[in-house]
């Protein structure tokens, strides 16, 4: 990320990267250009080849369709984004964060150090697939956190350089991954399984993803298309949340006065009850620390396409 930085402020809002002998990259950082690129002018590009590794985890999901079929996918999952949606999850995740939180009560009693990042990890993993697959998920959080906590140990060693993601993995890398994505899937087919014996049933995102389906193309989904989409959105969405969470606190503590006024606005608001949808826009000093926290490493900041 520090190399990137680099270039745009030294080259300008698009630069040109070499790799190797005869490969090129540009990178684009200035605003203008990147609507040009992923808006105005999207249909002249392609989401990059250098994806296909992700093919083997996501299948062919919202992240990595084009085209006519992520429009529709995108068209069927809009209404689960819509903000009067989205504040009525606050109740029961609040809640879940909570239980959660309660573990942290014997490390906190005696002082004892820890690695967060793990914990934030398994955090966001059970708010996001409780979300997206329902309570079967819930039943499954630890079992699926123990597997994708040894699967991201294939991911390349940080600190990652720009040639990271071109590097050609170790075959035991690849066998760990192999094995990992095989047990995560079968918790995956299970939770689909459980919805078709019971589509009635708290079953998160699932029924709007197939109904929703059926309404477009007039075709059922079939499990594999239902697998992708889970784990796509799945993984999108704990991987930037967890990323997310350690970055804000580690920003807390390195700004004491801050964090006491993130302090001061919470309790004020909430009087020491969990949020409601109803508080959550009352906390508005908390939402500009966020997105501060996020201006500055964003959990994704970087994506890549390849012109047409």
């Amino acid at each position: 990320m520090l190399f990137f930085t680099r270039v745009a402020l030294e080259y300008g809002g698009i630069s040109r990267i070499r790799f190797g002998r005869n490969k090129y990259s540009y990178l684009v950082s200035e605003p203008a250009l990147i609507r040009e690129l992923l808006v105005d002018n999207a249909s002249k590009y392609m989401k990059n080849v250098r994806y296909k590794h992700l093919r083997t985890i996501l299948g062919e999901g919202l992240l990595l369709s084009e085209g006519a079929t992520w429009k529709r996918q995108r068209k069927i999952l809009r209404p689960a984004f819509r903000q009067v949606e989205l504040l009525s999850q606050v109740a029961w995740s609040s809640k879940t964060i909570a239980g959660f939180l309660d573990r942290f009560e014997t490390v906190a009693a005696d002082g004892t150090a820890i690695d967060i990042e793990p914990y934030f990890a398994r955090l966001s993993q059970l708010v996001a697939g409780t979300w997206l697959m329902g309570e079967p998920f819930r039943a499954r959080a630890d079992r699926i956190a123990d597997i994708w906590e040894e699967a991201t140990a294939t991911w390349p060693d940080p600190p990652r350089s720009a040639l990271a993601s071109y590097r050609v993995p170790s075959p035991r890398k690849v066998l760990t991954l192999k094995r990992c994505m095989s047990a995560f899937n079968r918790y995956i087919y299970e939770i689909i399984k459980i919805y078709e014996q019971s589509p009635v049933g708290e079953n998160g995102l699932i029924p709007l993803l197939v109904e929703g389906h059926k309404r477009a193309t007039g075709t059922a989904l079939s499990n594999q298309q239902l697998r992708d989409q889970l784990v796509t959105l799945f993984i999108a969405a704990h991987e930037t949340s967890g990323s997310s969470l350690c970055w804000i606190h580690y920003f807390l503590s390195r700004y004491p006065e801050i964090r006491a006024r993130v302090q001061q606005e919470v309790d004020q608001q909430l009087q020491g009850n969990l949020p409601t949808d109803e508080d959550i826009p009352k906390l508005q000093y908390l939402k500009r620390v966020i997105n501060e926290s996020l201006r500055i490493y964003s959990p994704i900041h970087s994506l890549s396409r390849l012109a047409l």
